[in-house]
């Protein structure tokens, strides 16, 4: 019968500590999840370990002679002092040991039936532990399979166990028994009364049917029957016989598990909550810079539909100048001019029409793409400003986690870059474009064909021939190709106005497009981020869900199996 419990217990313990693993790796995606690393190892490394007993109480109660009186041992020569910190570990063993674990901790060995299966941890008082005695709850109380506490019979309503014992089930779900000891100081009817209180408290904080022991250690030692002793041992012995304590210690296993999975699911909901947070901030500043990107793809055409109504009027002007100049008076008068003053010729007059319009194109030019690159300037800083308020808001709330810090690194870096964007993209960007468009390029190409139209008119008009009989011949030209010169003046005027405006719209498109870039790059890290973080979390809460749907089945079948529930 023995190896069929053992058996079980093996199959039970297995696929705990299975699920006690899948536990741990989701602990270790979550920065927060440190104490619960350290609480899971523990409970992997106990399901190795004897029954663990704890026992804890206030300086005074009697927890000392409680064991031994259990032990049916005088153990107090060797046990912590009240007014230390020392913890005394009692374990099996052939031979009587004594061993120093650390400054805190010491351990004893007996060779007593009762230690077989089980380990005794006596702790310093509550009142010890409340103040700062941490190793008690973070050692021994999450590896405990029973913690007892004691009460002096006469007054069990002492603040600090009380305290401990919120503690305890804040943080861990153990199994946990009252003994109220120093029973032959109390009345019966205290007893009663403090008996049915405890119970009361107990209950008020969430443990159903509590489990109330009364006991005398000083009738125990002195052998008076009804010390209350037997009732406990018989207690001890249902836990630990029969495959009871493998129930017990796989029951105590599986609730801490189940508290450490809530504990964990509920730190990676908050994770998400505050990156949910980020992916909004997120989308609004994709949007804010879409939007602002679409309102200046409008100003672009603005711009260049300012340009093209500046050159229409300047085409116009120097379309009619020249056709007035087309007739035979001025081309003779301009023809014999040139023989004697170069000044006079038709080329310089044609080179001072090409002169005033490229001037004036030049100078209208430079207006509206200065106040529609102020414009943009001016609203690419409310731009800055607006993320620059979204971003430190974030910064300011108070998330912690491991993704929490880095967004918040990878957007105070931004805010830094945000504080000198204007001097880093625009103004850098302004200025190359106003040197291209303005000095370099467009202007100087639009020169040339003009140049090139109106030298071809020249050809037209003059054949190349300034003699006299050339000028003769020069106004039957006139006459005969006026219309068709002005036409294709007026044609080569088009194609430029196309080449301008076309080559306007591109690099200012260019330009710009390349400030939004500048200033989606820098949200590039923060963005990478989140969507790398975005896809990890769902599938670790839902395996971290499907861990405590396990667990739970795994404590209904060990509650079947062992412990008859």
């Amino acid at each position: 019968m023995a190896d069929v419990i053992n058996q079980k217990y093996e199959q039970f313990r297995s696929t705990l500590i299975d699920l006690l693993t899948n536990l741990l790796l989701s602990a270790k995606e979550c920065s927060k999840c440190e104490e619960e690393q350290r609480g899971i190892l523990k409970l992997i490394k106990n399901m190795n370990t004897p029954f663990l007993f704890v026992v804890v109480g206030e300086v005074k109660a009697g927890k000392s002679s409680f064991i031994n009186a259990l032990l049916n041992q005088e153990i107090t020569k060797v046990s912590p002092d009240p007014c230390t910190d020392h913890i005394l570990e009692i374990a099996y063993a052939k031979v009587e040991t004594r061993q120093k674990v650390s400054d805190t901790v010491e351990r004893i060995y007996y060779p007593f039936d009762i230690l077989e299966k089980l380990c005794i941890v006596d702790t310093p008082g509550t009142n010890t532990i409340i103040k700062g005695h941490d190793e008690i709850t973070e050692r021994y109380i999450p590896q405990a399979d029973l913690i007892i506490f004691v009460f002096s019979a006469v007054n069990p309503y002492t603040q600090s166990a009380w305290e401990l014992l919120d503690v305890i089930k804040d943080k861990w779900e153990r199994n946990i028994v009252f003994v109220l000891q120093q029973a032959d100081r109390a009345s019966y009817n205290e007893i009663v009364v403090n008996c049915k209180e405890v119970k009361q408290l107990a209950i008020a904080r969430n443990i159903k049917e509590p489990a109330v022991f009364i006991t005398s250690a000083k009738d125990e030692l002195n052998g008076v029957e009804k010390s209350g002793f037997k009732e406990f041992r018989d207690f001890i012995k249902a836990t630990v016989s029969g495959g009871r304590h493998y129930g017990a210690k796989l029951e105590s296993a599986i609730k801490s598990a189940m508290v450490f999975t809530r504990r964990i699911k509920n730190k990676f909901i908050e994770q998400q909550l505050s990156l949910n947070k980020d992916i909004e901030l997120k989308k609004k500043i994709q949007r804010d810079i879409l939007n602002f990107k679409q309102t200046h793809e409008a100003d672009i055409n603005q711009i260049v539909d300012k340009i093209a109504s500046i050159y229409d009027d300047l085409a116009e002007d120097i379309t009619k100048e020249f056709g007035d100049g087309l007739n035979i008076i001025n081309i003779f008068s301009k023809s014999i001019g040139k023989l004697y003053k170069k000044e006079l010729s038709m080329e310089v007059w044609i080179k001072s029409l090409q002169d005033v319009f490229f001037n004036s194109l030049t100078d209208g030019i430079n207006k509206e793409i200065s106040d529609g690159l102020h414009t943009f300037e001016t609203s690419l800083e409310g731009l800055v400003n607006g993320l620059k308020t979204e971003i430190d808001y974030r910064i300011k709330l108070q998330d912690t986690g491991s993704i929490d810090r880095q967004c918040r690194e990878a957007l105070q870096r931004v805010s830094d870059l945000l504080e000198v964007t204007d001097n880093l993209i625009v103004d850098k960007k302004i200025t190359e474009f106003s040197e291209e468009i303005l000095q370099a390029g467009t202007i100087a190409a639009l020169g040339a064909i003009i140049m090139a139209a109106t030298h071809i008119a020249l050809i037209d008009i003059t054949g190349g021939i300034i003699t006299s009989i050339g000028m003769l011949f020069a106004g039957s030209v006139i006459l005969f190709k006026r219309k068709r010169i002005i036409n294709g003046f007026i044609k080569k005027l088009d194609e430029a106005k196309k080449d301008l405006t076309g080559h306007i719209s591109g690099s200012l498109e260019n330009t710009l497009g390349e400030v939004y870039t500048g200033v989606d790059l820098l949200f590039e890290e923060y963005y990478n981020l989140i969507d790398s973080t975005e896809g990890t979390l769902l599938p670790i809460i839902e395996k971290n869900m499907i861990t405590e749907r396990d667990l739970e089945a795994l404590l209904n079948s060990v509650l079947k199996e062992f412990l008859n529930k």
